[in-house]
């Protein structure tokens, strides 16, 4: 990756999400010409390299230092350094981590094998454009689809100004699906492209990948099918995130330990990706059935009634979302009676309570904050609480409404957590009650019909 005897040191603004500074040697890990090129690098909030250096300042905190294995995506792949770091304050009074590598591992080759072999055999098509839509890989089935359209992004759309809508979309808020106007080989056809941000697997850079799904064959659902349709599988696909983070987070933890993790633990992590992968193909699963035709919505719910318990389902969530609370430096912990077992459907029990983890992570967190996820066989109940910022009433009667993201008490939202939760509350008969005001938290309780 670097020259021997290289040793990359780089300044990170975190509030900004921007480099501001590197020597030269960190110019050539970056993979950037100058600090201009460096300061004017994009780094989505979600962002693998983001997420680690946030981690990095929760864990030594303001003045502090800290040394360890850090990994970070200079170019497009996963590579591990040793870093030494520093969290200090700048002229202009903003935090700045101070970064200085050694020891770098250049990026495994057997990964970026095993992606591309991914990419190119997708029955679907697939193709990467860069942040100005130009084509940078494309796989065979898009040669096919798109054999005899033109290269670029914005081209492939009968309507160039909803292309370039679509990518703009894409580049600010990550990812972007919708049904438009296609040019295919075959001329005007319907696809439902989908799009995601991501980094250029040769170079690093700001580039897109985008799935084209062929509609032409299918006939076009009425207004109220489609809205309907549209909310759940919105529903889903928020709901998707929590399990996502879950496997990006522990397959993090493992590449970061390296050899210096036990193999118990190591094997528990493992345990731990295939519970988040088994939870997420439901959820496909589910959106796959979703579109297809005369699907009813009600009878994908509810199907799985039965005795649930909740205390082994509360710690299975609070494992799932370990890597979100570490990386915002929170306590996330399970409280109270061991035995409260409500009769309902246990997938939507667990899309509810992880909601309502995930909602609590994201917009109650504060360095050193605490959430807890407490069980109470009396009032057969259980409860979702942080120490955040809290929400106004007029806040949280904004948050509930669907697809609600009105913002509480320091710029909180419940964001789409709190009104999916109360819609598949209200699916298997309980109730959701909140409370919160500005600066006094936030508590979610969800109580269940008596047995």
């Amino acid at each position: 990756m670097n020259a021997a005897g290289a040793q990359p040191e780089f300044i990170w603004d975190p509030e900004r999400l921007r480099l501001v500074w590197a020597n030269s040697d960190g110019l050539a890990f970056w993979g950037e010409e100058s600090l201009i090129d460096l300061t004017e690098r994009v780094f989505a909030p979600g962002d693998e390299t983001a997420r680690a250096l946030a981690a990095r300042i929760a864990e030594i905190g303001e003045g502090g230092d800290g040394a360890g294995r850090l990994a970070l995506n200079p170019r497009g792949a996963p590579v591990w350094a040793r870093a030494a770091t520093t969290l200090e304050r700048g002229a202009d009074g903003r935090l700045r981590l101070r970064v200085a590598l050694s020891e770098v591992e250049p990026p495994d080759d057997r990964l970026l094998a095993l992606m591309r072999a991914g990419f190119d055999a997708a029955p679907q098509p697939l193709a990467i454009f860069s942040e100005t839509g130009a084509l940078l890989a494309r796989n065979e089935a898009d040669r096919r689809g798109f054999a005899a359209g033109p290269g670029g992004f914005v081209e492939r759309y009968v309507d160039p100004a909803e292309g370039r809508n679509a990518l703009a979309a894409t580049l600010s808020g990550g990812a972007y699906s919708r049904k438009s106007e296609t040019m295919g080989a075959g001329g005007p056809s319907r696809h439902r492209v989908s799009l995601r941000r991501m980094s250029d697997p040769s170079t690093g850079a700001l580039a897109v990948i985008a799935e084209f799904q062929d509609l032409s064959d299918r006939p076009a659902p009425t207004r109220a099918e489609a809205t309907s349709t549209a909310s759940d599988i919105a529903k889903l696909a928020h709901d998707l995130r929590s399990p996502l983070t879950a496997i990006e987070g522990f397959a993090e933890f493992i590449a970061m330990a390296g050899d210096e993790m036990s193999a118990e633990r190591r094997a528990g992590y493992l345990d731990d990706i295939r519970t988040a992968s088994r939870r997420m193909l439901a959820l496909v699963e589910e959106i796959v059935a979703l579109g297809a035709p005369g699907t009813d919505p009600a009878a994908l719910r509810g199907s799985g009634c039965g005795p649930v318990d909740l205390r082994a389902l509360a710690e299975e969530i609070a494992r799932l979302h370990a890597p979100e609370a570490a990386a915002a430096g929170v306590t996330l912990s399970v409280e109270g009676d061991s035995h409260v077992e409500p009769e309902c459907d246990a997938a939507s029990l667990q899309r509810i309570l992880g909601n309502l983890v995930s909602n609590a992570l994201e917009h109650g967190r504060r360095p050193g904050g605490a959430v807890r996820v407490s069980l109470d066989r009396g009032a057969n109940a259980i409860e979702v609480a942080d120490d955040g910022p809290g929400m106004s009433a007029e806040a949280l009667a904004a948050a509930l409404r669907p697809y609600g993201r009105e913002a509480g008490a320091g710029g909180r939202t419940g964001g789409l957590g709190l009104s999916n939760a109360k819609a598949l509350a209200a699916a298997i008969g309980a109730r959701l009650q909140i409370r919160t005001a500005p600066g006094e938290g936030f508590a979610a309780r969800l109580v269940f019909r008596a047995g």
